[in-house]
């Protein structure tokens, strides 16, 4: 091989890999633009911060705007164990939310946590709705209660939180000693 062959090949190879690089940075930088405009919704089950309350949470943890979400019900839920506050009557499980944008969150309170126990073992829910580009996602979630039970941090992990626990013991100290 004489050198100006070497060089040549040395060119073509170095011109395939480089053309290789440019098409997998391509790729890469399509896949973060999607991620930008991609909506991820979750529905998940959480306590009030003094652990009372049990409250259905559904969030947009995406970067994009989800469009037309709505969320069916498996059954029919009683918050606070009562018949005339069912939980299909939320306008997010009757109309859909037309538009719901990330970092969004809405929460539904369910009941007390003693109450909800001993009424359902699970919550079950479907999601459907759509990205900016009208690609249609639909999930189910079954949220089972009796996990949210074990987390309970003593005090509780938010300010606000800390600042009810603390007075309640502070109560608790003052009225031994009255």
């Amino acid at each position: 091989m004489t050198s100006q062959e070497l060089i040549s090949f040395a060119l073509l190879v170095a011109t395939s890999l480089y053309t290789i690089v440019t098409i997998m940075m391509w790729w890469e930088s399509r896949k973060t633009r999607l991620q930008k405009v991609t909506p991820e919704i979750i529905a998940y089950l959480k306590t009030s911060e003094d652990h009372q309350v049990v409250m259905l949470v559904i969030e947009n943890i995406g970067e994009g705007c989800a469009y037309n979400l709505k969320v069916d019900l498996d059954e029919e839920y009683h918050t606070f164990a009562k018949e005339e506050k069912k939980l299909s009557q939320m306008p997010i499980f009757n109309d859909g939310i037309s538009i719901y944008p990330p970092q969004y969150r809405l929460q539904y309170y369910l009941g007390g946590c003693d109450q909800m126990n001993d009424l359902q073992e699970t919550i079950g829910l479907s999601l459907c709705y759509r990205d900016q580009n009208n690609k249609r996602y639909s999930k189910h979630t079954t949220l089972r209660i009796k996990q949210i039970s074990s987390f309970y941090s003593n005090p509780p992990e938010t300010y606000m939180g800390k600042i009810a626990y603390y007075l309640n013991e502070i109560d608790k100290k003052l009225g031994k000693r009255i």
